[in-house]
């Protein structure tokens, strides 16, 4: 057998599979968006484990998730402004 062909048979893509497909902008544009709308479920994230904090009722499945939110979200660390001004805090040492 030749170099470089394969046994496998050729699969092609129809056109209607071909016209869903994204380009680079557009995965851009939805992955942005996508972290917006995560980001956004920070604040509530923040008040269930307050109530949890405060001896509140809160299912254990929904704390769990509400950190799981947090720590996805990178709110627990803390971050610089710019690359240029990047520092360790006390606190992370």
């Amino acid at each position: 057998m030749p170099k470089g062909k394969s046994n496998k048979p050729e699969q092609c893509i129809d056109r209607e599979t071909a016209e869903n497909v994204l380009d680079e902008f557009q995965v851009e544009a939805t992955l942005a968006q996508c972290r917006r709308d995560y980001v956004a479920l920070a604040p509530t994230s923040v008040n269930i484990i307050k109530r949890a904090i405060e001896g509140g009722p809160v299912d254990k499945d929904v704390l769990w998730t509400a950190f799981q939110v947090l720590k996805g979200t990178g709110v627990h660390e803390e971050r610089a402004r710019s690359k240029s001004d990047l520092k360790i805090s006390q606190d992370f040492q």
